[in-house]
């Protein structure tokens, strides 16, 4: 089940991301950092903090779907009426359960939902496993570069859903 974080989710949301900066953590990938979380928290309502939770009712991931293209690096791309799909994270201990699969397809359910015509995405070129995620579920590359403040050149998703 996928629902819409609460102000009752923050110790879950924390607690899935500290998980997942551990796991980065030990095994030598420099991507997110704890104080990213707070950076998160000061750019996104809890609102746009979507759960995924186990069959216990245990958070196990989440991801931040939103209006906000956060590092204005999608305006020239011109994809009008699109949501962004962010940090889609699962607890290490919960991967290859479905989980991501699961949030994913709730975030394209609910951009068409919402009438959005596009999903939007970026991840690091050099993780060839998620972007095959990405494709595997829809997703098509429409460009590679490096995203402003970045030095790692990301590959650009979108997802079609009108």
């Amino acid at each position: 089940m996928v629902r819409q974080g609460t102000k009752s989710d923050a110790n879950d949301i924390q607690e899935i991301f500290y998980e997942s900066v551990n796991w980065m953590q030990n095994n030598h990938i420099k991507q997110w950092h704890y104080e990213d979380l707070n950076a998160l928290y000061s750019m996104f309502e809890l609102k746009d903090f979507y759960l995924c939770f186990s069959s216990e009712n245990k958070a196990v991931g989440f991801m931040i779907l939103s209006t906000k293209d956060i590092k204005n690096c999608w305006t020239k791309f011109s994809l009008k009426n699109s949501m962004y799909l962010y940090k889609l994270t699962v607890r290490p201990s919960c991967t290859k359960l479905g989980y991501s699969t699961e949030l994913l397809k709730f975030a394209v359910k609910y951009a068409t939902f919402c009438k959005s015509n596009w999903i939007c995405l970026y991840c690091l070129k050099s993780k060839n496993k998620l972007m095959a995620f990405y494709e595997k579920h829809g997703f098509q590359k429409i460009s590679e570069q490096i995203i402003p403040l970045d030095t790692e050149v990301s590959a650009f998703y979108t997802y079609r859903t009108q």
